[in-house]
């Protein structure tokens, strides 16, 4: 009997040394729901556990999709590329007990827009390139929306601008919100030479001509000349090129384009010649 009784002690004594009353774990979670990170960017992201008197536990961190994000062990988490993952962890002695959160990784918007210059001249018809700075320099998406402010005086295609017309217009290059502005002045195309034919210009008291001249380039934007003669009562010349002749002696024509470019030439007065004799008569 005796034997028995110390036999049952010993078996209470060992189911008292052998329960666990400690606490248990029973829950993760993070603050919150869903979490945003900007391309490029790392950051450590931490997890809570209950009840408060648990020791810490230890648990897994994974990512749903490790293009978009990746996280490692102590919980830090590099974003990778624009998208959407779950980081997710689970206790390592009871993966029962989980806890996750939504992360959205963004894209890295432009901040700053600035032309090197505020203004820029183009001739009608030919480009001129504007290449302004996009800040910052890891900027996910440098690609600008560019407009004219009147398109009937240039055009601009992905910061090309083509000269329509004389005039000035604003180019506005903008990106997430910002913009910069910069001052386009299309210019005229220019005459380069004025060509006035070198023919032999004598010609008689009383007639009239019309000079033969040219004015280059041929698409030159304005190809009105303005004629002159350094002596009117010898030659005179209206604005059309034609001369007439009014006394005996040279006098200089010159044709003045709107630039300045211009041409000269001699031009003289000749006598009318005598009327022919008479034939003789007979008799």
């Amino acid at each position: 009997m005796k034997t028995i009784k110390l036999l049952m002690a010993i078996m209470v004594f060992a189911a008292f040394s052998c329960s666990d009353d400690s606490p248990k774990l029973a829950s993760l979670s993070f603050d919150n729901a869903s979490e945003e990170m900007l391309l490029e960017q790392t950051k450590t992201f931490a997890y809570k556990w209950g009840p408060d008197d648990v020791e810490k536990p230890v648990v897994n961190w994974t990512s749903s999709d490790s293009d978009v994000a990746t996280v490692n062990a102590q919980g830090e988490v590099k974003a990778l590329t624009v998208g959407t993952t779950t980081i997710k962890v689970d206790a390592v002695n009871n993966p029962a007990i989980t806890a996750s959160f939504t992360l959205t990784v963004k894209p890295i918007a432009v901040s700053g827009i600035t032309f090197a210059t505020a203004k820029s001249e183009v001739i009608i018809g030919e480009d001129i390139t504007l290449t302004p700075t996009v800040k910052p320099d890891n900027a996910t998406d440098k690609t600008l929306a560019w407009t004219s402010s009147d398109e009937a005086i240039a055009v601009v295609d992905d910061g090309v601008v083509t000269g329509v017309t004389v005039g000035t217009v604003t180019i506005t290059a903008s990106k997430d919100g910002v913009s910069a502005t910069h001052e386009v002045e299309v210019k005229p195309i220019e005459v380069t030479a004025v060509n006035i034919d070198p023919e032999p210009q004598a010609i008689m008291i009383g007639q009239t001509k019309q000079l033969v001249f040219s004015v280059l380039p041929d698409n030159a934007t304005d190809k009105t000349l303005t004629w002159a003669s350094n002596n009117e009562a010898l030659v005179s010349v209206d604005e059309n090129g034609v001369i007439t002749i009014k006394g005996i002696g040279a006098a200089e024509i010159t044709a003045t384009a709107v630039n300045g470019v211009s041409a000269t030439i001699s031009v003289s007065g000749m006598p009318v010649p005598p009327p022919p004799p008479p034939p003789p008569a007979f008799n």
